[in-house]
């Protein structure tokens, strides 16, 4: 549970975690397995902004590069939309 976002100089901790995997949450891993679970957050993280995501005392900010690359593709939608709605 320790996922912590932050958004808009506000922390956000998870409300609810869903485990997909069996044996999720018990912090053991066997050789070569994976682990998989939804974090369920409050509905008022903006995500079209950059944000913040740190769990176990890591921070990543790679969510504002994917946003940039978000955008593009989104400029790409449209400028095709157009050109076939003319």
């Amino acid at each position: 549970m320790d996922l912590t976002i932050t958004s808009g100089g506000q922390d956000f901790r998870p409300i609810d975690v869903i485990p997909l995997s069996s044996g999720f949450g018990e912090q053991r891993l066997r050789q070569r397995e994976t682990q998989s679970a939804v974090y369920v957050y409050p509905g008022d993280i903006d995500v079209d902004h950059p944000l913040t995501v740190t769990f176990q005392g890591l921070q990543s900010s790679v969510w504002e590069l994917l946003l940039q690359r978000i955008e593009r593709e989104r400029a790409l939608v449209r400028a095709r939309a157009l050109r076939g709605g003319s």
